[in-house]
């Protein structure tokens, strides 16, 4: 019987914890403050959606047209420049107008100078060929001999005489350029009617058979 009414007991206990515990919660949905769901959808309200404009489309580059260029000068013809140095051996230089003995009386008079007194006395005469760089001033530069005489005194006088020659330089395109020529100078005895002087005369050859290719080696 007692262990009846402890089973009813802890039934009733049961209960009343459970309906006390429901009016709790109850008297706590009913007296707790309200949730502020206005101010949130407040803010959800507050936001706005914004229209952001395109960008500009750029506008095309203007097309810039570019200044006329300077005219090119039309180059000169070319003109053989003077050389500060003559050349050390013959070559060919082109030329229009061949270069010209200006001193021909001079130069017989230092060939009766320089005529060698073995060869005067022995009537030897010779003919010795040098080379000769007249230069743009018409000055004989270089001398070279280019076929000797046989008689090293015919050799040596005409080298001397060569260097004391003056020409009128060769003309390109109207001007003076150095030219390489080939020179014969000839040595004779000759007897006048008059007196036995004695006569050296130097003999030019020919410098080019074709002015506008000059004379080579």
């Amino acid at each position: 019987m007692a262990r009846h009414d402890a089973r009813t007991q802890y039934r009733v206990a049961l209960a009343a914890g459970l309906v006390g515990s429901v009016v709790i919660h109850g008297l706590l949905l009913l007296f707790a403050p309200a949730l502020p769901i206005g101010n949130a959808v407040a803010r959800a309200s507050a936001l706005q959606v914004v229209d952001i404009p395109p960008a500009p489309t750029p506008a095309p580059p203007e097309a810039q047209v570019p200044e006329e260029p300077a005219p090119i000068p039309t180059p000169a013809m070319p003109v053989a420049a003077a050389l500060d140095e003559p050349p050390d051996a013959p070559q060919l230089i082109p030329y229009e107008i061949a270069p010209k003995l200006e001193n021909p009386a001079e130069v017989q008079r230092i060939l009766q100078d320089l005529y060698p007194a073995e060869y005067r006395d022995q009537r030897i005469g010779g003919v010795v060929v040098l080379w000769l760089y007249i230069d743009t001033e018409g000055n004989v530069a270089r001398v070279l001999v280019r076929a000797p005489s046989g008689h090293a005194g015919f050799d040596e006088a005409a080298q001397a005489v060569a260097h004391r020659m003056a020409f009128r330089p060769a003309y390109i395109h109207g001007h003076p350029v150095g030219v390489w020529v080939s020179q014969g100078i000839r040595f004779t005895v000759r007897q006048t009617a008059d007196t036995n002087a004695l006569r050296s005369v130097p003999h030019q050859s020919p410098v080019a058979s074709n002015r506008t290719g000059g004379h080579g080696p």
